[in-house]
């Protein structure tokens, strides 16, 4: 488990996150699918861009 959050962590540090630019926020859809885990219906689509230096 320790691996799986340090990946996500460094996802979330290495990149600035934003929805396409033809979608709105107020559209995107958050409703669960029924299960034992908590899914979404809908997928969540974004954008990825970097911010952090390597130099």
């Amino acid at each position: 488990m320790a691996v799986v959050e340090c990946a996500l962590a460094n996802l979330l540090f290495h990149f600035e996150w934003e929805i396409p630019k033809e979608m709105k926020e107020e559209v995107i859809d958050m409703t669960e699918a029924p299960g034992i885990t908590a899914q979404k219906k809908t997928n969540l689509i974004l954008i990825a861009k970097s911010h952090v230096s390597f130099d």
